[in-house]
């Protein structure tokens, strides 16, 4: 997984999804974990998008801490690495960059991949009411902002 593909948002979702597996004790990071982290981040468009699809989102929630709590836990000081789902999440999201015109994988394509997984989060993000086609609608609405390209300027100094 390459985070230099990814937007800082979509990178802060990895990296507190991370760590979150890493409080639980938990050795991989799970689907479970991406999602709480994507939910739970106040300053991202997940929480709105979720609710402008009519979703949830207690009911998220409560399920998420159930799967969360069933997780196995280890105790060892190793690192945590991510779970095949979570691997195919992040295929996924790449592979929608082309439908969306985008250059980097945000929270938007991170969520759009853990519904269309085949596993208990995917279950539950449908179970909770959230549909493909109304998620890529909404998404699609949101403007994208170009990261500037430009070089920074070489300052000539004077001795």
């Amino acid at each position: 997984m390459n985070l230099n593909n990814f937007t800082i948002k979509a990178q802060e979702a990895v990296a507190a999804a991370q760590q979150l597996a890493f409080n639980q004790q938990n050795q991989q990071i799970e689907t479970a974990h991406l999602l709480k982290a994507l939910i739970d981040d106040e300053n991202n468009s997940i929480e709105f998008l979720l609710k402008k699809n009519d979703v949830n989102i207690s009911f998220i929630d409560q399920k998420l801490k159930e799967i969360l709590s069933k997780i196995p836990t280890s105790s060892g000081e190793g690192g945590q690495i991510i779970s095949r789902e979570v691997n195919q999440s992040v295929l996924k999201a790449g592979s929608y960059l082309k439908d969306f015109g985008d250059e980097f994988i945000t929270p938007e394509h991170l969520l759009m991949a853990l519904l269309n997984n085949n596993d208990a989060v995917s279950h539950l993000l449908k179970d909770a009411g959230l549909i493909e086609k109304h998620l890529k609608n909404q998404s699609s609405k949101f403007a994208r902002v170009p990261l500037p390209t430009h070089k920074p300027a070489k300052i000539p100094i004077s001795l």
